[in-house]
């Protein structure tokens, strides 16, 4: 779009609807693919179906909004679980509701809801729209809450937070388990050596890296070279990156194919990591 205004997701339904309309199935599941969660949809569409909503949010509690997801949507419900409000988060309490962006309701109306907002504004996305339908009272709204591991990855900071958070064993525990498979790309590689000249403490180490060096309270990607007497505390270093010898990093994002081999040393708050770009040599 020449005009970021005009860049809503209403937008993109428009584009392709056509195809949900050549779809038989009579409902729809809305996701995003910037929030992180582990959902069973086949029961929260049954449970949709039977408290005869029009439509079904999910939500997170938290107690940290004052400073966290100040990019997100909040939502209050009443003591039915009904939504009765939805708007953006601006930083004035603690104790919210997050707003998911998961929906689930019937296809047509789900298309009705795009044609409408598109008349109403052409700036509007679905949750403005919503939100304007909510205190005019015009559908039931029913709210669900998530509970587990949740993150919304919306930010710079918000993805170096949620990287880190996997350390934590709860966590791993509440997103990955037995029998509820991830299908992802896989790479084939060899196992990762880790030199008798290294320290590794409180951290995830992918395959086929070689580590040298301290790593403390880190995520290290896949291929990633630390050098002899090299320091990476707090910092997520993404794929086939290289850290080189006697190079200090604390509270780093480095991105892929990276190499920090001459700058020896880099370090930020944790409150506002650094970034080193893809492919850059420093």
């Amino acid at each position: 779009m020449e005009n970021e205004v005009y860049n809503t997701d209403v937008s993109d339904y428009l584009d392709n609807l056509h195809h949900l309309e050549e779809l038989p199935q009579e409902y729809v599941i809305i996701a995003p693919c910037y929030m992180v969660y582990k959902q069973d949809f086949s029961e929260l569409l049954d449970e949709h179906i039977l408290s005869g909503a029009d439509i079904t949010m999910l939500y997170h509690k938290v107690n940290n909004a004052k400073d966290h997801y100040l990019n997100c949507r909040v939502v209050s419900v009443d003591q039915d679980q009904i939504v009765t409000s939805l708007e953006i988060n601006r930083g004035n309490r603690q104790n919210q509701c997050v707003f998911m962006d998961t929906y689930i309701m019937k296809k047509s109306l789900f298309i009705d809801l795009v044609q409408r907002a598109a008349k109403y504004s052409s700036t509007y996305s679905l949750a403005q729209m919503l939100s304007v339908m909510i205190n005019r009272e015009e559908l039931e709204i029913r709210g669900v809450q998530h509970k587990g591991f949740f993150a919304s990855i919306d930010d710079l900071q918000s993805f170096y937070e949620a990287n880190l958070s996997m350390l934590d064993p709860k966590n791993q525990r509440d997103l990955f388990q037995d029998g509820w498979w991830i299908y992802t790309r896989t790479t084939d590689s060899n196992p990762s050596r880790i030199y008798d000249t290294s320290k590794v403490k409180d951290s995830m180490i992918a395959n086929g890296c070689q580590v040298e060096g301290t790593v403390e309270h880190s995520i290290i990607g896949r291929g990633v070279h630390i050098g002899k007497g090299a320091v990476v505390r707090n910092s997520v270093i993404l794929d086939y990156a290289k850290v080189g010898d006697g190079v200090t990093l604390d509270s780093q994002i480095v991105d892929k194919y990276a190499k920090v081999i001459r700058t020896k040393e880099l370090i930020s708050e944790s409150d506002k990591p650094g970034y080193v770009h893809r492919a850059d040599t420093l």
